[in-house]
């Protein structure tokens, strides 16, 4: 058995994850035994605690020395946001979700009767896939967003624009986004919107000045 759980996959094993059955054929067909039912497999797999049906991803996150002070901002950053905000200084989680289903029901949902619960059509209309842009405001917990089709720096940047343009020029913002490169390259590519950077430019002032607080990984255990 310790010949089939050596994570070999080749044509002859068209499988993604054992089952019983699936290593019973295997062990006879290469000659280990000449008979062994599914059964006999699941019992020595238990008395061995092995479960090869089962798999656990994992992430091999190089190691960062600042990881502790970055995370340290993160996490203040997000504690003074109620202090900030009395100040007049909003404090945003921005985020994205990518492939949303545009689904539509095939008929209107039937409302609850007595003693009828509400009935709800279960087929449904594909009208595509959507990206949401959201903010999350910290302090108060509203949320802002934008549904769009496509997902590109320039989408991003004409988004933040009508964000920032929500407060007067005046208001500092705190920014916090994950560390995704395609959300690093939309911070570096603000200023270089052709469409979005003048107006990018007069809601926050003369000077934009972004600090990022990059490369903030989980770490193993």
């Amino acid at each position: 058995m310790a010949r089939t759980l050596d994570g070999h996959r080749g044509p002859a094993v068209p499988v993604t994850h054992w089952t019983h059955a699936a290593l019973a054929e295997e062990v006879i067909a290469r000659g280990i035994v000449t008979e062994i039912s599914a059964h006999s497999i699941g019992r020595f797999l238990r008395e061995v605690d092995l479960k090869p049906h089962r798999t656990r991803g994992w992430i091999n996150s190089p190691r960062d020395a600042q990881f502790e002070d970055k995370c340290r901002d993160v996490c203040e950053t997000y504690c003074l946001a109620p202090e900030r905000a009395a100040a007049g200084i909003q404090t945003r989680n921005i985020d994205e979700m990518t492939g949303v289903q545009a689904l539509e029901r095939a008929a209107p949902t039937l409302p609850m009767r007595p003693g009828r619960t509400e009935r709800r059509e279960f087929e449904d209309i594909r009208h595509g896939t959507l990206t949401l842009i959201a903010s999350f405001d910290v302090a108060t917990g509203r949320v802002t967003y934008r549904l769009g089709p496509t997902r590109t720096e320039a989408d991003f940047a004409e988004w933040l624009v009508e964000l920032l343009a929500s407060r007067d020029a005046a208001t500092h913002r705190h920014l916090i986004m994950d560390n995704l490169g395609r959300c690093g390259r939309r911070l570096g590519t603000l200023e270089q919107t052709s469409h979005a950077g003048p107006h990018l430019r007069e809601h926050v002032g003369a000077s934009l000045r972004v600090e990022l607080v990059t490369e903030v990984r989980v770490r193993d255990g």
